[in-house]
């Protein structure tokens, strides 16, 4: 893993403050929202690497572990499609951005409610993507229309952006799909 991903975390904190880091505490203990997801992006150089971490509800419509072919299936078949990153975020083509690597794990955890005979689990997805971008400076857009067309459970993502240059929070919606205003 490339030092500027082991950074993303420490440096978003500071960015979004305690709510970063409250957020990331929710995900690790499976506590999410369905229909919203997360994508930290950091820009070092000509390297953008990007880390997405939505619901399983919102890419396959489900969050249990998959037992049936069916539900097999689903996981296959979303596994295929963000690992395509490129056909998911329309990065600016005037960027010329190729795709050099995803990695695609699914997590699940168990919840237990005390005094309740609630059970469940919550699994997520969390990809994580690396490009190569000849022209960097042109990376002031992105547009999610492709990624909330080929997921319809997912509403919102929350985005953080990090270059040597800025620090900047996100947020694209289903009804409003495209990020603009990014300083590379």
């Amino acid at each position: 893993m490339r030092k500027s991903l082991r950074l993303i975390v420490p440096a978003l904190t500071v960015l979004c403050g305690a709510n970063a880091l409250a957020a990331q505490e929710r995900i690790q203990l499976g506590a999410h929202v369905h229909g919203h997801g997360k994508l930290d992006m950091a820009l070092e150089g000509q390297q953008l690497e990007m880390a997405l971490n939505v619901p399983g509800m919102d890419i396959v419509g489900f969050e249990h572990e998959a037992h049936s072919q069916e539900d097999k299936g689903a996981i296959s078949k979303a596994r295929e499609s963000l690992a395509q990153g490129v056909k998911l975020f329309g990065l600016p083509k005037a960027a010329h951005c190729k795709q050099l690597s995803s990695n695609v794990e699914i997590s699940h955890e168990k919840e237990h409610e005390k005094g309740h005979k609630h059970e469940g689990e919550h699994g997520a997805f969390q990809v994580s993507y690396q490009f190569e971008c000849a022209a960097p400076q042109h990376l002031t857009s992105l547009q999610f229309a492709p990624f909330f067309t080929r997921f319809p459970n997912s509403h919102e993502l929350d985005i953080a952006f990090i270059s040597a240059k800025s620090q900047q929070k996100f947020e694209v919606r289903r009804d409003q799909p495209v990020l603009e205003g990014m300083k590379p």
